[in-house]
C-alpha cells in the first residue's frame, strides 16, 4: 500500500511539472510597436546640395509603426525558441530645393529565429538569434508639376538580433509582453540598424 501511494505521488509530481513548464507546448503571440531606423537623410540632402549647389532643406521620419508575429516552442521550462515574422510601415523623407523635390521610402520585412531564456513565466526575458530580412526602398523626383517615378530596389541579407523583455501572465492561457530588440545590418547593409519597441499578447 506504502508503495502505491509514493507512486501516486511519484506521478502527480511529474504530472505537474509537465503542466507548469513549457516544454513541448507551442503558442503563438503578435507584437505591435515602433521600429527606429536612421536612414542617413543627412548624408543624402548634403550630397544632393553638392550635386546640384543648392542649399536643400529636408524632413524625414526616424520610426514607423511596425508588427511581427510569431510561433514559440518550449525546450524547457526557462527556454524557448520563437520563429517570427516582421514588417514595418514607411520610413519616408523628402528633400527640396527652389526648382524641384525628391522623395523616398524605405520599409523593412523578415524572418527572425531567436532563443528566448526565461526562468520564470512572470519576469524578465532575454533573446538572441538571426534574422533575415530585405529593405525595399522607393523614389520620386519631381521637376516643375511633373513627377518622375525612380525604379524601386531592394537589399536582403542576415544577421544578428538580441533583445530583452517582460511578460506578465493575463490568465491561464494568455499574457502580455514589453520588450526591446536590436536587429544588427537589416538587408544585409552595414550599419542599417534596427531598433523595435513593442507590446504583445502571447497565446
Amino acid at each position: 500500500m506504502k508503495n502505491k501511494i509514493m507512486a501516486l505521488m511519484i506521478s502527480l509530481m511529474l504530472m505537474t511539472t509537465v503542466v507548469s513548464s513549457k516544454e513541448g507546448k507551442v503558442g503563438f503571440g503578435v507584437d505591435a510597436g515602433y521600429l527606429w531606423a536612421d536612414i542617413k537623410a543627412d548624408q543624402t540632402a548634403q550630397d544632393l546640395a553638392n550635386l546640384t549647389r543648392n542649399t536643400v532643406t529636408y524632413s524625414y521620419d526616424k520610426a514607423a509603426l511596425s508588427g511581427r508575429v510569431y510561433l514559440d516552442y518550449g525546450i524547457t521550462k526557462a527556454t524557448a525558441v520563437e520563429l517570427g515574422f516582421f514588417k514595418s510601415g514607411d520610413l519616408n523623407a523628402t528633400y527640396s530645393i527652389p526648382s524641384a523635390s525628391a522623395k523616398e521610402a524605405y520599409s523593412v520585412q523578415g524572418f527572425d529565429l531567436t532563443a528566448v531564456y526565461q526562468p520564470d513565466s512572470n519576469g524578465f526575458f532575454g533573446k538572441a538569434g538571426i534574422h533575415h530580412s530585405k529593405i525595399d526602398w522607393d523614389g520620386s523626383v519631381t521637376l516643375g508639376s511633373t513627377t518622375y517615378n525612380v525604379p524601386s530596389t531592394n537589399e536582403s541579407g542576415t544577421s544578428w538580433l538580441a533583445g530583452l523583455g517582460y511578460e506578465q501572465k493575463i490568465d491561464e492561457k494568455m499574457s502580455y509582453r514589453l520588450g526591446f530588440t536590436y536587429m544588427k545590418d537589416a538587408g544585409g547593409v552595414s550599419g542599417a540598424d534596427l531598433k523595435f519597441i513593442y507590446v504583445g499578447l502571447k497565446f
